[in-house]
């Protein structure tokens, strides 16, 4: 299994999981202990569903925050300055490529500084993701240069078969 399934098998499984071992149980406890003519369910149950509840809420929080966290700056970073690479990716003579095996989906920044910058471009055809790649650039004399480019994934095989961290498919 690829470290990209991995993730996603993790993002499904976890929260039904969840639902099914520890809402669902709490709920039927709940309502099973609680007495026909008693208006609230014995002490014990109670701190354990305001336990559970706090749990409920910490879990469904962190869905919300982590991916803030790290897809945040990255989307940020390619707002500002996603438009100083959009053209030199986008065109495969601008970067000294000889002819184009694929056409750029979308671009992320990952990294900016004044004069040097990691950007990942997932490229591909027909809207088909076939490969990300980080491009590093530097800017020589107010224009950007490509000092390198790793693979990051390929859907063609060979050894590129890693993650970034946020994951861009």
């Amino acid at each position: 299994m690829t470290p990209k399934e991995l993730l996603i098998l993790l993002l499904i499984v976890a929260p039904l999981s969840y639902l099914l071992l520890v809402v669902l149980p709490v709920r039927f406890l709940y309502r099973l202990f609680k007495r026909r003519n008693q208006r609230r369910p014995n002490r014990f149950f109670e701190v354990l569903a305001a336990i559970f509840g706090a749990l409920h809420t910490l879990v469904l929080s962190m869905v919300v925050l982590v991916p803030l966290y790290f897809y945040g700056p990255v989307e940020w970073r390619t707002f500002q300055h996603g438009w100083e690479f959009a053209e030199l990716l986008g065109d495969p003579g601008a970067l000294g490529k000889r002819e184009a095996t694929s056409k750029l989906i979308y671009l992320r920044v990952f990294a900016y500084q004044g004069d040097s910058a990691r950007v990942l471009a997932v490229e591909g055809q027909n809207g088909n993701h076939a490969a990300g790649n980080f491009y590093f650039f530097k800017r020589l004399d107010g224009r950007w240069r490509l000092e390198g480019v790793e693979t990051v994934w390929t859907r063609s095989g060979g050894s590129a078969n890693d993650i970034t961290i946020p994951p861009y498919f």
